[in-house]
Formats: C-alpha cells, structure tokens, sequence
C-alpha cells in the first residue's frame, strides 16, 4: 500500500530529492537512475505530473513518453522506450556523484533558478526561473547560439504545453501568462539574480544569446 510521505529536500546542491528511473521491461530489473539536481526539483514534479495531493513527490510515477523525453531534453537523460519504462520516484537524501564539471554547473545555475517550494495546486504553473535552463538549452541548442525572443516562446510553449492559468491571456495583451513570464525573464536581465546578469546569455535587441559560460555550464548538465 502506497503511503504519503513528507519529504523534505535537504538545502545542499550535491544531495538530491528525485531521480529519474528506468526499469528494463523484460527483467523488470533497475537499468538507469538520474539524478535530479535539486535546483530542477520542483520542475521535475511538474514534468512527471505529479498530484497536489503528494506534495513532496514521495510515492513513483510511470512516466509518458512526452515527460520522459522533456527529461532527455533537460538532463541528457539516455532514453530507450522500448525496453525501458520511466518513472520519478524520491531518492531524498541520496549524495550524487556529480563530477567536479558537473558539480561546478550545478552550483551555478543553482544561483539563478528557483529555491524548491512545494506549494501545490491543481494545475500547477511553471514559474519564470524555472524557464532558465529550458532556455540555454534552446540556445545552445540552436544554429548561431542566438534565438528571438518570439521563438524562444513558442520553444517553451511546444516543451511545456502551459494549461490552467498559464494558458490564458492576459487583460489586454496578446500575451498569455506563460509567455509574459519569458519575457519577464528577459526584462529582468538586469537582476543580480538573473542568468543574463550572471553573463550565461548576452541581452540583444530581438532576443538572447548564449555565452561562452553560458553553453559549458549546460552541457556540463548533460554529461
């Protein structure tokens, strides 16, 4: 019998509290485990669609295909559909074995991303830090390192399908509030917390585009 547990993420940047893991469908043996850095925590209940009512993402959840390869997107993660089936389960507590690169990436970007909060709802909403690292990968993901501003929303709007409140438009705007948060992201460039402050993005006219920094910082996040 599945019980709800309290499970309070520990505050250290080399502890996790989920992990991404795949179980071999013929064996049904563990056959990968990711490690969830802790800054991404929150996200990651959203990706899995974790309930309002397991606040802290204790108990585990099959994964779809779509949350799954959000997942590859973000984390590098080794997917195999076919012989693996996904799940999010809490490995609160566990020390990673980050690399040293890793683990310099991870305290980075540690600084310009939300802290967990665990405060659920139905149709819980993406938060605007919560867009930083979806958006170096765009931009390192991309052909020049540079992106619009407008394809920059409609990449996050494709990778997170916003529902709920976030789908809605905004009074008087074309915007909705999903994507009056990205260019929030980007109006507040001059934040000492934000990552176009930290020199991870460089501001242009029309958009962002990726630093130096910037690119070895997120695929450090991948190795």
């Amino acid at each position: 019998m599945n019980v709800l547990l309290k499970v309070q993420p520990p505050p250290d940047a080399a502890k996790i509290a989920h992990s991404v893991i795949a179980y071999d469908r013929a064996t049904e043996e563990l056959d990968l485990e990711l490690p969830i850095p802790l800054f991404l925590d929150t996200l990651a209940l959203k990706i899995a669609r974790v309930p309002p009512e397991d606040k802290y993402g204790a108990l585990s959840y099959p994964l779809e295909a779509r949350a799954v390869d959000t997942f590859r997107f973000l984390l590098g993660l080794d997917v195999d559909m076919s012989k693996r089936e996904y799940f999010l389960e809490s490995t609160v507590g566990h020390v990673t074995s980050f690399g040293p690169r890793k683990l310099k990436a991870v305290e980075l970007l540690t600084q310009v991303t939300p802290r967990p909060r665990y405060a659920r709802t139905e149709k819980p909403r993406i938060s605007e830090r919560e867009l930083v690292v979806p958006t170096l990968r765009f931009l390192d993901d991309g052909n020049r390192g540079g992106m619009a501003t407008s394809d920059i929303i409609a990449r996050l709007t494709e990778l997170f399908a916003p529902s709920g409140q976030d789908a809605e438009i905004l009074e008087g705007r074309s915007d909705t509030y999903f994507s009056q948060k990205v260019r929030n992201m980007i109006s507040h460039r001059d934040q000492p917390s934000s990552f176009i402050h930290k020199g991870l993005a460089h501001y242009e006219r029309h958009g962002l585009r990726i630093s130096d920094e910037g690119r070895s910082t997120v695929r450090a996040l991948l190795s």
